[in-house]
């Protein structure tokens, strides 16, 4: 998995993979992320945090009611609601794949090393 945290100016402030040893359907990997992500941000006491996806599942998802379900995915995502319950922030937006392409290439290093953080700069 691949994250990238950016401040308002679109400056990165972090970036982070961490390799997953299981194998999940792409829409629970983007859920992790998801979740990762929050706790990433929380961990550096970030505010206003707005996370981008190129899942459609995952931002339909959390836009609509979830919380009557039950899944692992939606599990995932009642995590995430839990974790940004302090956040004055829930955004989840959408992008296409083409605006992600930092993200890919970030996740792809997670093959090379189990979990890497890039405080203040971005990764190579």
């Amino acid at each position: 998995m691949g994250v990238i945290i950016r401040d308002h100016n679109g400056d990165v402030v972090a970036a982070a993979t961490k390799y997953l040893d299981a194998c999940y359907d792409i829409h629970i990997v983007e859920a992790l992320a998801f979740h990762w992500a929050i706790q990433t941000a929380n961990n550096l006491l970030l505010l206003n945090v707005q996370v981008e996806t190129d899942c459609k599942r995952l931002s339909m998802k959390w836009k609509s009611m979830f919380s009557s379900e039950y899944s692992y995915f939606v599990g995932i995502l009642n995590d995430c609601a839990d974790l940004l319950a302090n956040n004055s922030s829930k955004d989840l937006v959408f992008v296409y794949r083409q605006a992600n392409k930092a993200t890919y290439r970030r996740a792809s290093l997670a093959f090379l090393s189990k979990d890497f953080v890039w405080p203040r700069e971005n990764p190579p």
